[in-house]
């Protein structure tokens, strides 16, 4: 992601890897991916799919998941997932060649880096949902870079940006808040490799079952809502249920046409996928409350300058510039602004 923001009070990048090792200290990160997945069952009943993410980091990723048990609480669930990407001497590029990206993920070879995730209950509680790098070797890295310009690499304060747009990290107590998130996959965001047992087709079970584990980890309203009306008529649990590519917020659904060009132009493929972690207004599951944003969508969307900051992830800025979003944004919301690049 375009995660742009350095955290204020690790003003280097030296002070910024000494603060990811206390992290990691606190949180008693496996040392290796190989640790890791010792740790939490992998890959007993794990669920793997492979796809690039075409709606966020622009990256080939392998995904795994799986539950585990918790005393005396609801299980865990335990995420790893390999990125690959096209590289260029040596370096991967954000947003590369699709087809290369998925090349390498389905063969599993050339992987740049490995992040992980864990949900472990009671869910209100600080550092209930945790994160970890690991570099292409294995072991448990002390940065994560997520784009191309590499301004933000502090773990978990980059994993934050999407994972939790309403979470903190304190450095005090070395911990993420409980508003961090699990979020859901958007299958219809991904693109698919055509190789024997990467397809669409092939993975559509795997998929649902993921989304499934998700509902598990104590979602906003908003993912829970999302998850919920990709599936419908039938429950994600349902074995049977088949996503859709036609979900739209009920408070959307009721507005004028207008209202569902801004929701399909926009906010769906440019800005759900990390509005969805928020627990309040911002995951804009209601058309009146992002008119009310209008006057920082604005700024930060249509600015100019360090103004402009939306949408944060790089690969997913450049499609929105390359597309007729800013149109359907400047239109619905009136801004009254030309929204240029």
């Amino acid at each position: 992601m375009f995660l742009g923001k350095k955290q204020s009070n690790l003003p280097s990048a030296a002070a910024e890897e000494a603060e990811t090792l206390q992290y990691y200290a606190q949180i008693q990160a496996p040392a290796t991916l190989a640790a890791f997945r010792t740790k939490f069952g992998f890959p007993n009943s794990e669920v793997t799919a492979t796809y690039y993410n075409d709606g966020d980091l622009g990256i080939g990723r392998e995904m795994h998941c799986r539950s585990f048990p918790v005393p005396s609480q609801p299980d865990g669930v335990a995420c790893y997932v390999s990125n690959y990407a096209e590289q260029l001497n040596g370096v991967p590029v954000f947003g590369g060649s699709s087809a290369i990206a998925l090349a390498d993920a389905v063969s599993r070879t050339n992987e740049f880096a490995t992040v992980a995730m864990v949900f472990t209950p009671p869910a209100n509680t600080a550092n209930s949902v945790q994160f970890m790098v690991y570099d292409a070797q294995g072991a448990l890295a002390p940065k994560a870079q997520l784009d191309n310009a590499a301004d933000n690499t502090f773990v978990p304060g980059n994993c934050l940006t999407c994972h939790g747009i309403r979470a903190t990290y304190n450095p005090v107590t070395n911990s993420v808040s409980a508003q961090a998130k699990f979020l859901p996959f958007d299958v219809f965001a991904f693109r698919y490799s055509n190789a024997p047992g990467f397809t669409y087709a092939e993975q559509a079970n795997a998929l649902r079952s993921l989304n499934d584990l998700i509902t598990r980890t104590s979602p906003t309203t908003a993912i829970t809502d999302f998850i919920t009306g990709m599936y419908a008529p039938k429950a994600v649990s349902d074995v049977t249920a088949m996503a859709n590519d036609t979900y739209v917020p009920t408070q959307w659904k009721q507005t004028k046409q207008k209202g569902l060009a801004l929701y399909n132009g926009v906010v769906k493929p440019y800005c759900r996928t990390c509005h969805m972690s928020a627990g309040d207004g911002s995951a804009f599951l209601d058309q009146a409350v992002f008119e009310a944003y209008a006057p920082i969508i604005k700024t930060e969307v249509c600015g100019s300058g360090t103004t402009r900051t939306m949408p944060q992830a790089e690969h997913v800025m450049r499609k929105f510039w390359k597309s007729g979003a800013r149109a359907y944004l400047d239109l619905g919301l009136n801004l009254q602004s030309h929204c240029r690049p």
